[in-house]
């Protein structure tokens, strides 16, 4: 997925498309970074910085906000799948597919 994403320039384009089974039920993506350690140091931690909601119910423009932090936290997600790609330009693609 990270590869097909970077060929694509589209984040979650490979998921939303289901062009892997299974493909996990959630998906956080970190697109187009210059490193490794950028994705770790970088988009991860953005990621865990969004923080809980404030709300028990959070769909809508709440995952948006939090959805990120709520697919790393989530306890039914028990597996994940990562996946790295570098796009023609060199810049590095990242995808955590998390599944129960």
């Amino acid at each position: 997925m990270a590869e097909h994403d970077s060929v694509t320039g589209t984040a979650h384009s490979g998921f939303s498309s289901h062009i892997c089974k299974p493909g996990g039920n959630g998906q956080n993506e970190c697109p187009g970074y210059a490193s490794e350690a950028s994705v770790v140091g970088a988009c991860l931690q953005q990621m865990w910085s969004e923080g809980p909601p404030e709300q028990t119910t959070c769909d809508g423009s709440c995952f948006q906000q939090h959805g990120h932090f709520l697919n790393m936290t989530n306890p039914q997600f028990t597996k994940v799948a990562c996946g790295f790609a570098k796009s023609s330009d060199g810049a590095l693609w990242a995808v955590q597919n998390y599944s129960p």
